[in-house]
């Protein structure tokens, strides 16, 4: 084929996936739990030179599970085919299978139930003492409903949901990041964090805190995720894009060669706080609000 024809389908192809760039892999080979600092805050004192140490610090871990699942998906293909062009058609079904694991990996990171070798999504309930069901794993959270992103309203939304850890610990937050449907931003977020400044251009994005946009299809439309993402952790056993084998021998009289690709992982947040899901069905557009003050005579 073309070399031009090839570079097209590429581009078609493989997807970009920001919500991937942000997440906290780490291989943990065999790994089956993992622990996390659990104490409120806590703090040196001070005293006089030469004086006892006094102070204690009481460190508290609580330990997750982190039983890993299996991801994996398979395609096959006419030998005929390979024979045509062999170079391009291994690259292309290489290149299929990454992008299913990404998006499995993005479904699972968002909706996963925790159960069945699924992770836990962001938009499940793991409070502590929460309720697992076997079938259909954590309950969802329940969605804060939202109609605009003023200062005022958006500082209350993150300072109640997100700035405060399940232990009591107060979380600085710098810079936080938004899940939305491709259609949701369209439609509802970019009209609510877009103004156009005096010169007349268009800025978007505009938050009162910092505040990433990702697009993704696994969040349903009608809501979004704001959340912490660099504390969603999810611990692998091999490669995030994947690991790729094929075989002649399956389908031989078939006369066709069949890739599968497959990973091992388990994720899920740090804790309840770590991602707020919103309700935006009746998020409004962005507007400059200006305040009359009435002068007396």
């Amino acid at each position: 084929m073309p070399e031009t024809i090839i570079e097209d389908v590429f581009k078609d192809l493989t997807a970009n996936h920001p919500l991937l760039a942000k997440i906290n892999f780490k291989n943990v080979k065999y790994l089956t739990n993992w622990l996390l600092n659990d104490q409120a805050e806590d703090q040196a004192i001070w005293g006089e030179i030469n004086s006892e140490i006094t102070k204690q610090i009481e460190a508290g871990f609580k330990s997750i599970s982190l039983t890993q699942g299996k991801l994996s998906a398979y395609v096959v293909i006419a030998k005929d085919m390979l024979d045509l062009g062999p170079a391009f058609l291994d690259s292309y079904v290489r290149a299929i299978l990454k992008e299913v694991i990404a998006y499995g990996l993005e479904n699972g990171i968002i909706n996963g139930k925790g159960v069945k070798g699924e992770p836990v999504g962001l938009i499940r309930d793991i409070h502590k003492g929460v309720s697992i069901n076997e079938e259909t794993g954590y309950p969802e959270k329940e969605a804060v409903g939202v109609t605009d992103f003023t200062p005022a309203n958006y500082g209350k939304l993150v300072g109640e949901n997100l700035a405060k850890k399940e232990n009591g610990k107060v979380r600085t937050i710098n810079v936080l990041q938004m899940i939305v449907n491709p259609v949701d931003y369209l439609t509802k977020v970019m009209p609510a964090t877009t103004l156009q400044n005096v010169n007349g251009e268009y800025k978007r994005d505009l938050f009162p805190i910092p505040t990433e946009v990702i697009q993704s299809t696994a969040v349903a439309e009608g809501k979004a995720i704001l959340t912490v993402l660099p504390e969603y952790f999810f611990g692998i056993g091999a490669s995030k894009e994947g690991q790729i084998e094929y075989s002649d021998e399956f389908q031989f009289l078939a006369d066709t060669r069949v890739y599968k690709t497959k990973m091992y992982g388990a994720g899920r947040c740090e804790d309840n706080t770590s991602a707020v899901v919103l309700d935006i069905t009746n998020l409004d557009p962005a507007y400059i609000t200006v305040k009359h003050n009435e002068v007396s005579a």
